[in-house]
């Protein structure tokens, strides 16, 4: 197609028992025009076979020579794209036939939104439904709330697959920067957040699939922390470009947020795997924490065991009641 109005754009690596399942999601789509782009990061398994085994003529398809990793290969498969809009689909994720539809109608009502997105919902690798995030947002979210939202929380409401109008990425040079290493996307939506408003569907229009047990980033949690904490300092001035009263305030809620994560990565290890918080944690919350996070993560040890299991599976219980289908 010339002149698409939506490139689907697929970057995928081994991930061959679930890109035929994602290929046909985004060809369901009750809105038509669109192209289906899959960059395959030299993958070893049969990830062409899968995507050449379609014939329609919207998908296109390139396999690196290389592994470029995820940074470089989103950018790459972002150059591709002709359309006026850009979704960045992960190959084991499934969309809704009405997502397209649904997010479109925001975007021609409200021009000065950047990117829209949608509430999920969580699936095994069965695909069955398990878990449901939702956010009490408006249908839109103004360019500075949006960003304090995303400055002064670890977790990002967004996943990986938004709908991008094209225009707002005419000054990037690479949407996707190295310097973030896997989590490069959260920084490109606080950069779009800077640049215009966002839209929001509470609707789980998007299946985003558990990753798998041996996932790269399995036991990587504290790399992922020091990379989201360094998009958040590298950002912080889009929201606030000079020191003020709200500027403090906002550092408490991040530096509050923050010790929160930790506490539960504690909670987690400690009362729900009986493993040891061993000197290498502590280490590392002593940087990641301000001081009165690492006087609260020190308090922890004071709780029996039995105590914190027993409060913590509460709080388990609680969250999955609120999240469930």
């Amino acid at each position: 197609m010339e002149n698409p109005l939506v490139s689907f754009c697929i970057p995928t690596f081994n991930r061959a028992a679930h890109l035929g399942e994602t290929l046909d999601s985004a060809l369901n789509q009750t809105e038509k025009n669109f192209e289906i782009i899959v960059v395959d990061d030299a993958s070893t398994d049969s990830t062409e076979k899968v995507v050449k085994g379609f014939t329609d003529p919207r998908i296109r398809y390139f396999k690196n020579n290389k592994n470029l990793g995820v940074p470089k290969n989103y950018n790459y498969v972002f150059s591709l794209a002709k359309g006026e809009y850009l979704c960045l689909l992960e190959d084991h994720d499934l969309l809704d036939p009405g997502y397209l539809e649904e997010l479109l109608s925001l975007f021609k009502s409200h021009p000065e939104l950047s990117f829209a997105f949608c509430s999920i919902a969580m699936i095994d690798q069965n695909g069955k439904k398990k878990i449901k995030y939702s956010h009490p947002f408006p249908k839109v979210i103004s360019s500075k709330k949006a960003l304090r939202r995303l400055l002064t929380r670890i977790t990002c409401p967004c996943s990986l697959t938004t709908l991008i109008r094209r225009s707002f990425l005419c000054n990037f040079e690479e949407p996707f920067s190295s310097d973030f290493w896997w989590y490069a996307d959260i920084n490109l939506w606080m950069q779009l957040a800077a640049k215009g408003d966002l839209g929001y569907v509470d609707k789980p229009l998007l299946q985003m699939r558990f990753r798998e047990e041996n996932h790269f980033l399995k036991g990587k949690e504290w790399k992922t922390l020091f990379a989201v904490d360094k998009i958040h300092q590298a950002n912080w001035k889009l929201l606030h470009p000079e020191k003020s009263i709200r500027e403090i305030i906002d550092r408490g809620l991040y530096g509050a947020a923050k010790t929160l994560n930790i506490a539960k990565l504690k909670a987690n290890k400690t009362y729900f795997r009986n493993m040891p918080w061993d000197n290498d944690d502590s280490k590392n919350a002593r940087v990641f924490l301000p001081m009165t996070g690492r006087f609260i993560i020190n308090l922890m040890d004071l709780c029996p065991t039995k105590l914190g299991q027993i409060v913590a599976q509460a709080f388990q219980s609680v969250w999955k009641y609120a999240h469930k289908f």
